[in-house]
């Protein structure tokens, strides 16, 4: 069996006012390229299908387009809902997928049996994977919220839903298994972050307190498990067989440092040991499919002459020219520079292949405040940032705990994101902070200025046969 694994497509993304359009195009057309290539039997994908709840037409029209074509390979897909994809858009073709050899799950389902996805050989016919196929998990689909319990007692019993979730997806998984008369792996899939987990600027928190670090113990013993969510591509707690493939495009600029990819995975034919639990194992072979960028984007750093000079080497761009643009984020470390640092920058990209996307200065982290010295805009801040800052221009009475306060107000803006009613139990959720391990992954050196970060769309590199992933 050969599958793909991949996630976090987030279609219909606006970066910063600039299309994702094309560069979506482009990683579909190309993954549709792979599975030919590589003679993949199913393509998994682990959530986020859509950038948002009300994604574009013209994001919707690429999706279903994707379906078609890749229903012509003989490929299977299983999509699986995440938490910026709306339960009532994925439901919509539903019907017409199930004729597609398209296995939609867009959330948790009462009875874990629909949850099991047989995955046959392209070329017999035959059932060679099994997957539990889990979406996101919404605490409002699996626990029932009583009446003045106590926040931690709430997080423990959705976190033993969530576990109980997949044990009871992971058995009937086995029970299908066995009703076949077949030794084949089984897969399970997961749309969470895990402990263990380095996230980017990029990411939503979509669970409050410690189920933000969802531990490696709690999941089945599956043969290899399907992340999504976080957009680096990754190991968990240095795993063997529990990954995130990362998203297919930079959703931020902080992720320009690794290379963007999907997972090739497959198995042989017959079990190599056995799991704790006495069911058959299978070892993954893991391979990295690396994705070209699409979309050079660079990082400036320095004083404003320096990031002047840097501007300067881009190629002249005439207007009529439809040439690929560099888009660009700067970021100055010039406190004796007193002008408009915006229109010094934008001025010096004109006619350039260019597009200042972002200019920001490097704070002194000991004077944050709200100044118009900064020279900072709501794309420079988080919710949390702007609500820090606001305690700090005006302090809170004595009588008041800063700390519980800014926790609180975090709980909003993650029941915001998530479309969790703000009820009355609100004032129990005060979240722990995020304990979050790095994993190392392949990042480039950068230079000691850290004059340009770069992810270049004239670099293609092809799949490497091989590469771990």
């Amino acid at each position: 069996m050969n599958i793909i694994h991949t996630s976090d497509w987030h279609l219909g993304q606006s970066f910063i006012n600039q299309s994702r359009q094309a560069e979506h195009q482009q990683f579909l057309d190309w993954l549709l390229t792979q599975v030919q290539a590589h003679a993949i039997d199913a393509v998994i994908v682990a959530g986020d299908i859509f950038d948002t709840t009300s994604p574009p037409s013209y994001a919707r029209e690429m999706y279903h387009e994707f379906i078609g074509q890749i229903f012509k390979t003989d490929c299977t897909l299983v999509i699986l809902g995440g938490n910026h994809d709306s339960v009532a858009v994925l439901n919509e073709s539903l019907p017409l997928f199930k004729s597609l050899n398209t296995h939609m799950i867009p959330n948790s389902l009462s009875d874990p049996a629909d949850q099991v996805v047989t995955i046959p050989d392209r070329k017999t016919g035959a059932v060679g994977a099994i997957v539990c196929a889990i979406p996101f998990l919404r605490q409002r689909d699996l626990v029932v919220t009583h009446t003045g319990e106590g926040d931690e007692d709430k997080q423990a019993r959705f976190k033993h839903a969530i576990t109980d979730h997949y044990e009871a997806v992971y058995a009937a998984a086995v029970a299908k298994r066995d009703a076949l008369g077949l030794s084949v792996p089984i897969i399970a899939t997961g749309h969470l972050t895990a402990l263990g987990a380095k996230v980017s600027e990029s990411e939503r928190d979509i669970y409050v307190g410690n189920l933000e670090n969802y531990p490696k113990e709690a999941f089945p013993p599956a043969d290899y498990i399907a992340l999504g969510h976080i957009h680096r591509p990754q190991a968990v707690s240095a795993s063997r067989h529990i990954y995130y493939s990362g998203s297919p495009i930079y959703l931020s600029f902080d992720e320009l440092s690794y290379t963007k990819r999907v997972i090739k995975l497959s198995f042989n034919e017959h079990a190599d040991s056995t799991h704790p639990n006495d069911q058959p194992a299978f070892t993954p072979q893991l391979t990295s499919l690396e994705i070209p960028c699409f979309q050079a984007m660079q990082v400036l750093s320095g004083s404003v002459s320096e990031i002047i000079a840097d501007i300067q080497s881009f190629p002249l761009c005439p207007p009529e020219d439809k040439s690929p643009m560099t888009w660009v984020m700067v970021k100055i470390n010039d406190p004796a520079f007193e002008g408009n640092v915006a229109n010094t920058i934008n001025e010096a990209a004109k006619g350039r292949a260019v597009v200042i996307t972002k200019i920001m200065r490097e704070r002194d982290h000991s004077r944050q405040s709200l100044s118009s010295q900064d020279q900072e805009n709501l794309d420079d801040l988080t919710p949390m940032d702007v609500f820090a800052k606001r305690i700090e221009r005006a302090p809170v009475a004595d009588h008041i705990d800063a700390n519980a306060l800014q926790q609180l107000y975090r709980t909003v803006v993650d029941n915001v994101n998530q479309g969790i009613s703000l009820h009355e139990d609100l004032l129990n959720k005060l979240p722990d902070d995020l304990a979050v391990l790095v994993e190392p992954v392949d990042v480039s050196v950068k230079p000691s200025r850290e004059k340009k970060t770069t992810a270049s769309s004239k670099s293609s590199p092809q799949p490497a046969a091989g590469k771990g992933a």
